[in-house]
């Protein structure tokens, strides 16, 4: 399974920190799953409920939904998602904007 990951997302396996990173989600994914079943639209629709309600991030949400996606694929899953389905970070908080002159 890694290493038809590994090659449908162009990583090579020096890659350490993303290779880590992808693993880790692929992991926190599977451990949802009962058995060695092949995982359904419900497996995804509740590992994403269940994240949202660890209180990760709207930005490792997305993050997720990628190396999900890509394990899909690359395992032949069905992904029940669209790329509109995608989670979609928070607004960035505006600061106030500082002028040249108060700035010197």
């Amino acid at each position: 399974m890694l290493m038809a990951w590994s090659q449908y997302t162009k990583l090579s396996l020096s890659a350490a920190g993303a290779l880590a990173s992808y693993v880790g989600t692929a992991n926190n994914f599977l451990r949802g799953l009962k058995g060695s079943q092949v995982p359904t639209d419900r497996d995804f629709r509740q590992y994403f409920i269940r994240r949202r309600h660890e209180g990760i991030s709207e930005r490792t949400l997305l993050k997720e939904f990628a190396h999900l996606k890509k394990l899909a694929i690359a395992n032949k899953w069905t992904f029940p998602f669209e790329k509109e389905d995608a989670p979609y970070p928070e607004d960035k908080k505006k600061l106030p904007v500082l002028l040249q002159a108060e700035v010197e």
